[in-house]
């Protein structure tokens, strides 16, 4: 049974640094991944976490996520392929291929290493 989410707010605690999550969605329509992600990335513990968000394409009704989140700390927001790209690169992580996909999402491949 994997870690449950106490589990690793409590070793985000123990290791007294915030655990970096990522979280990737196709658009801001108002499908229940969107809501989920939209509820997800608003109510987060900044203590616990360090919240990184990514959108291949902002559109939809639930799009003004990217300004509310930016109206609590400047530091969030909604990134996109270009800077999801940037931020793996400081991970560690490289851009392999992008790969369009049916409904216009997108894949971004990415690998540890150079």
């Amino acid at each position: 049974m994997g870690a449950t989410n106490a589990d690793i707010v409590r070793t985000a605690r123990i290791a007294d640094s915030p655990v970096s999550l990522f979280l990737m969605i196709n658009t801001f329509e108002t499908g229940g991944s969107e809501r989920q992600f939209s509820v997800l990335a608003e109510n987060v513990s900044p203590s616990a976490f360090q919240l990184h968000l990514g959108c291949v394409n902002r559109r939809g009704p639930l799009a003004d996520l990217d300004r509310r989140l930016r109206a609590a700390d400047p530091r969030l927001g909604v990134r996109d392929a270009n800077a999801l790209e940037r931020a793996a690169a400081a991970h560690g992580l490289a851009p392999v291929e992008r790969v369009p996909m049916p409904g216009g999402d997108l894949l971004v491949v990415l690998r540890r290493g150079g």
